[in-house]
């Protein structure tokens, strides 16, 4: 138990760790075997992390109130998800999942590992132009961020980024007219985006 904490000492400011110790005093609540392996695993995902650890932790508890059974698998997967994401882009990546969860997306833990992996067949420094757009997505219809993320590496192998977020903003006209269409659009099933390819 010393060797824990003082490896979350080496990562976490006092407020974070008070934090973090009220997210596994709840999870234990619900489950102690949950708690335990949270606080495991809390050490590698915030070695990843720099300023934006309060905001992981946060986010813990917000799937914990939401849905306390994707936890486990929000905990197993996110170091490996938020590795593949640019440094500078992670609490953007983790605001991303954080608004999922608050539109009620399900199976949360294998959404932002498949978007993660989405991003990782990105250079890393277009990370953040996608994530605003992803964000801007979410805004009008969060049930088709995932479909957006996993085009985008597709997409960018036909235009470059300029020419893509040209075709995202005749996406988002047609969001506003219509959400089905545009998430046909989206997924490049409709005409419209067939001729804009």
């Amino acid at each position: 138990q010393m060797c824990i904490r003082d490896r979350l000492l080496k990562f976490l400011t006092f407020h974070d760790l008070e934090q973090f110790v009220d997210f596994i005093d709840l999870t234990s609540q619900r489950s102690y075997e949950l708690a335990i392996e949270a606080v495991g695993s809390a050490h590698k995902v915030f070695s990843l992390l720099s300023d934006t650890r309060s905001d992981y932790i946060s986010l813990e508890i917000l799937i914990l109130e939401k849905n306390w059974r994707e936890l486990k698998g929000f905990i197993e997967l996110s170091g490996k998800s938020i590795k593949r994401i640019d440094v500078g882009q992670r609490l953007l990546f983790l605001d991303t999942v954080k608004n999922l969860v608050l539109n009620g997306t399900p199976n949360i833990s294998n959404v932002m590992d498949e978007m993660s992996k989405s991003l990782d067949l990105i250079d890393n420094k277009h990370h953040g132009r996608i994530l605003q757009l992803l964000k801007a997505i979410i805004a009008v219809s969060y049930q088709s961020a995932p479909a957006f993320i996993n085009i985008c590496p597709q997409l960018l192998l036909r235009m470059d980024l300029n020419q893509m977020e040209k075709l995202f903003n005749e996406c988002m006209k047609v969001f506003k007219e219509n959400r089905d269409d545009g998430h046909a659009f989206l997924k490049q099933k409709s005409r419209h985006a067939q001729q804009l390819l």
